[in-house]
């Protein structure tokens, strides 16, 4: 008996993970494996906005996210309509637990932090949006739904739409690429810095970002602490759909894992 309810638990755990895929099945806002929190996040969408958007899991690993947002609607009091951005976390962010033991880590233990990604379009995008990795620093290292981010730290792979022309800061490199730094504090305090790489934008790609050698271009404070790395597609317009099929994260020389679930821990 004890071995049929084990057996059953992990049924339920792998219908939840692959349920996006099952016919008749409600696609999830979330999904999680391994280090890994797929998340359909659709927070600047205005309320009753006609907009399709969606994440998924393949049974090789793939993963990824769709999109439609042809009629954007600006929500009420904003002058501008805000993006969504359905993304993968790796870690947390400043209101969400960790998937992954590696984070949250002190920018000052942080000596070498790259990202690997390998992806391709299925479907060509179109309109307005970008496609970055996302970085929020705070002074505390444990989330909080009032924590105020220090820092905001975005590296645009590419993009449609531009960021004001009065706060560039000049072209870095990370010695792969070489990426235009637009950088202002916003309204809440926090430090905003997007580095956008140069070049013609590429439908299916494989890139390398050495994250420490363009943060070591901001002012940062080194107690602050970086809660995850998050890559996605900021869309304002448009349609698309992406696959990741590979992304890795190597903070300090390791590639980062993920917590191993209870299930993991007995069969291991």
């Amino acid at each position: 008996m004890k071995v049929k309810i084990v057996t059953y638990a992990l049924l339920v755990i792998v219908l939840g993970a692959f349920g996006a895929g099952l016919s008749g099945c409600k696609a999830p806002n979330r999904i999680d494996f391994g280090s890994r929190t797929l998340t359909n996040d659709i927070w600047g969408a205005a309320q009753g906005e006609n907009i399709t958007s969606g994440i998924y899991l393949n049974k090789d690993k793939s993963f990824g996210w769709y999109w439609e947002r042809t009629d954007p609607q600006k929500k009420p009091g904003e002058t501008f309509v805000k993006p969504i951005y359905p993304n993968v976390r790796i870690g947390g962010n400043l209101s969400t637990k960790t998937n992954s033991a590696s984070f949250p880590v002190k920018l000052s233990e942080v000596k070498s932090l790259r990202f690997d990604v390998n992806y391709e379009y299925t479907t060509i995008p179109e309109g307005s949006y970008n496609l970055a990795y996302e970085m929020l620093l705070s002074d505390k290292n444990r989330p909080s739904s009032n924590l105020i981010p220090k820092a905001e730290v975005m590296i645009w792979l590419h993009a449609t739409f531009p960021q004001p022309p009065n706060t560039y800061q000049g072209d870095f490199t990370d010695g792969n690429n070489t990426y235009a730094l637009y950088s202002w504090v916003m309204t809440d305090g926090r430090l905003y810095a997007s580095f956008i790489m140069k070049g013609q934008a590429q439908f299916q790609a494989q890139h390398t970002v050495d994250a420490k050698r363009l943060m070591e271009s901001l002012t940062l404070d080194p107690s602050w602490y970086i809660h995850g790395v998050e890559l996605g597609n900021e869309i304002v317009s448009g349609s698309g759909k992406i696959k990741i099929n590979s992304l890795n994260i190597n903070l300090n020389g390791q590639d980062v894992k993920g917590n191993l679930y209870w299930w993991q821990k007995i069969f291991r």
